[in-house]
């Protein structure tokens, strides 16, 4: 399955080289797309508990997840 997680916007950039060296670690996770212009990373991952797992990564980083494509416009905070 795939799905995106739209970044709330900060100060920073995304960092890609970063955001995917850090989520390939996680099991289950594969074919990572930054899209640092839009806010946007998306991935292919085969079990719907890699989806906390990689939101709890990306806040770790100073990332929050805002929207996902699973929950599109309900503003999803951490």
């Amino acid at each position: 399955m795939r799905t995106t997680f739209e970044i709330q916007h900060t100060s920073h950039t995304l960092k890609d080289k970063e955001i995917v060296e850090r989520l390939l670690t996680l099991k289950n996770i594969w074919n990572i797309d930054v899209d640092d212009k839009n806010g946007l990373i998306s991935f292919d991952y085969q079990q719907h508990p890699v989806l906390e797992m990689v939101r709890k990564e990306l806040f770790s980083m100073g990332y929050y997840v805002v929207n996902d494509s699973h929950h599109l416009n309900k503003n999803i905070k951490p």
